[in-house]
């Protein structure tokens, strides 16, 4: 026994040093399970909190900052991720490069915006009151942008524990000033906003104190420029696919139904998005290993590739029958008003079709990889056009089920159509962990549809 502790323990310490992947999975791991232990409890509180129609609104609010993010963002922190160095000279011009742009994109569209608001709330059918909740969210627009640029900072320079620490006290001011504005104040869906305002508002101040002296140091470099933009452009219209592609059936039941309709469709979906905040971790680390490995290795023959891939799909696997199958009896224990009465197979439908899409996330690497980013438009666009014909088929006939129907439909194209352009650009192997996949799917299929 001794003789094997002392020949696979420092293996293991090897393994798990901070550089590593195992080092990173663990350092981003472990803050990130507190994380979602408190995101999971803003759920029970929303269902306390709010009535279906209070919870579609903020659906519909979240939906305009989702899309304002992306196109304010520009790609700029994805495309920062991919160009990093490890020098400090190039990254503080990077940070600089990348960070001029965001600034001046951000504050001039918050205060356009703002004065669009009015028009912007009538086009989503609510009420006046609302345009304050829309104006409190473009507020924030601003700092959610600064808080990305500083989390892919952290990421590019393996700073995994000091990304757990910080994110996870945004998310905890933001916990109990929602729980305060909620419960004490009595604010709804207003104070669940400034919660967020103030969470995000923390987490941008550690940002710059950790790294406004490199920005400082830095200077703007047109060619650096001119690549980010090169690399990040394309990913705009991709992202924006991506949201309509998961959002635009809140707004088609908006439309053909209301906003209770709605806030029954997003609680479901809150708990079934739960399997991506699972993986974030995971992902975090894997997917700057997966870029420098592929550009050490300039293909897939690594076997460590394999291996890695393969593992997570099957923690997506694992993830999905958990919560496919746990996730509904959960709603039910919570809603003992029975405010939300989900169908039953809703969260195992849209569990299955948020776990598509990280499946989607491991196999089209080799899209960034090979700097094919033009493509990924072509590929998010399909599946967004899918998605909304379905769900223009399928809502009037099946209410809420058809909007998760159409999700699942429209992801797992997108995943067809990446993993078949990604095989012709650098082959994953990765056949067990779709297996796994595979047979999850029809677990929590078979289960649901019992």
């Amino acid at each position: 026994m001794k003789s094997l502790l002392k020949k696979w323990l420092p293996i293991l310490r090897k393994r798990m040093r901070k550089e590593s992947l195992g080092g990173q999975v663990l350092g981003f791991g472990a803050g990130s399970l507190l994380q979602k232990s408190l995101g999971a409890l803003l759920i029970p509180l929303y269902i306390h909190a709010l009535k279906p129609e209070g919870l579609g609104t903020l659906a519909l609010i979240e939906l305009v900052s989702s899309l304002a993010l992306i196109l304010i963002g520009l790609g700029i922190p994805h495309a920062m991720v991919r160009m990093a160095s490890s020098e400090e000279r190039q990254l503080a011009n990077l940070l600089r490069t990348g960070v001029n742009p965001l600034l001046l994109s951000g504050i001039g569209s918050m205060l356009l915006l703002q004065l669009l608001a009015p028009f912007v709330i009538l086009a989503l059918r609510l009420g006046p009151e609302s345009v304050l909740l829309l104006r409190i969210t473009l507020i924030t627009l601003p700092l959610l942008l600064l808080q990305r640029v500083f989390e892919s900072l952290w990421r590019i320079q393996r700073r995994a524990r000091r990304y757990s620490l910080v994110t996870t006290m945004g998310l905890g001011v933001t916990l109990v000033l929602t729980v305060a504005f909620l419960l004490g104040l009595g604010m709804a869906v207003e104070g669940i906003l400034w919660a967020r305002f103030w969470g995000a508002l923390l987490v941008v101040a550690v940002g710059l104190a950790d790294y406004g002296g490199l920005y400082l140091r830095g200077r703007t470099d047109r060619a650096l420029r001119n690549r980010l933009l090169a690399f990040s452009l394309p990913i705009v219209p991709h992202k924006l696919n991506m949201v309509l592609n998961n959002s635009v059936d809140r707004l088609l039941l908006q439309y053909m139904i209301g906003p209770a309709a709605v806030g029954l469709y997003d609680l479901g979906a809150r708990v079934g998005v739960l399997i991506q905040r699972a993986m974030a971790p995971f992902e975090m680390a894997y997917i700057p290993w997966m870029f420098r490995r592929f550009d050490r290795k300039q293909d897939s023959g690594d076997a460590s590739i394999s291996i890695v891939s393969n593992g997570m799909l099957v923690l997506i696997a694992a993830g999905t029958l958990v919560l496919g199958i746990a996730g509904p009896w959960a709603v039910d224990l919570l809603d003992h008003s029975s405010k939300f009465a989900l169908p039953r197979e809703l969260i195992p439908v849209l569990t299955l079709g948020f776990a598509v899409m990280l499946c989607y996330n491991v196999v089209s690497i080799p899209i960034f990889t090979a700097y094919r980013t033009k493509v990924m438009p072509l590929i998010s666009g399909s599946t967004a056009l899918l998605n909304i014909v379905c769900n223009l088929l399928w809502i009037p006939e099946f209410g809420v089920m058809g909007a998760a129907w159409a999700t699942l439909a429209s992801n797992l194209l997108m995943f067809l159509v990446g993993y078949l352009i990604s095989r012709r650009l650098q082959k994953i192997p990765c056949r067990n962990g779709l297996l796994a996949m595979g047979s999850a799917a029809g677990l929590v299929l078979w289960r649901a549809l019992l």
